[in-house]
């Protein structure tokens, strides 16, 4: 006796169908899909940069993301100064964040830090001008349900 999935034997008898010693051998196959998770990175208000990261498919197991960012920033120029404020240069930190099971879209901020400095967050008047690179990152994984790839 055959048991057919979609025209392809799922399962098959072996010996005498009523037989006390009859064995069944089954094969199932499950499609696991990719879920491609990536992030896009905005000027936030005030000091913060916003981190919006989506993926294909409501994620099915917790996934703890690294992300960073690097950009310039100036400082609040006074109108009554004659020069402009230089331009200097944030590194953010590594960050990690673990993303919701159940869910596709985050949101999330965070304060970036001067380049080259060991004092976390930002001078009160630095105004962030660009961001020139950012990034999230995991290392890619698969469960029961879908192949997780970071986007590059």
């Amino acid at each position: 006796m055959n048991l057919k999935v979609d025209g392809s034997p799922a399962a098959v008898m072996h010996r005498g169908f009523f037989n006390p010693n009859s064995t069944i051998t089954a094969r199932f196959e499950q499609n696991v899909k990719d879920n491609v998770i990536g992030a896009r990175f905005a000027l936030g208000s005030g000091l913060r940069i916003t981190v919006e990261v989506s993926a294909d498919y409501p994620i099915a197991s917790p996934i703890t993301i690294s992300y960073s960012a690097q950009g310039t920033f100036t400082y609040y120029d006074d109108p009554h100064e004659p020069s402009q404020p230089p331009t200097d240069y944030f590194d953010s930190r590594i960050w990690t964040k673990t993303l919701n099971v159940g869910e596709f879209e985050w949101e999330f901020s965070f304060i970036p830090d001067v380049y080259g400095t060991l004092e976390p967050g930002m001078p009160s008047d630095a105004i962030l001008l660009t961001i020139s690179s950012a990034w999230i990152d995991f290392d890619n994984f698969s469960d029961s349900q879908y192949n997780y790839i970071c986007a590059e």
